[in-house]
């Protein structure tokens, strides 16, 4: 339980969390630990337009229907973007 004091009252509350599969958009990071790979492969991924985010003021967000999406298609190529031979 969390103990938040306000002047001489404490307030008691109950630490609420919401289940990863209830939430509708989760951050790069978190999105990245839920698919097991790493953030910047999933930033490379994201860049290349693989996967789709949403904008919420300055923070970067991936809809959880877009992990979903991209969790159950196979994936041969490479994250990173290559460089054109000279």
């Amino acid at each position: 339980m969390n103990v938040m004091r306000f002047g001489r009252d404490v307030c008691m509350q109950k630490a609420t969390t919401i289940d990863t599969e209830d939430r509708l958009r989760v951050s790069i990071q978190e999105g990245a630990r839920l698919l097991s790979i790493g953030k910047r492969q999933l930033e490379y991924r994201i860049a290349n337009k693989q996967i789709s985010t949403v904008r919420d003021g300055r923070r970067s967000l991936i809809l959880m229907s877009e992990l979903r999406r991209y969790g159950r298609t196979n994936h041969f190529d490479s994250a990173r973007p290559r460089k054109p031979r000279k």
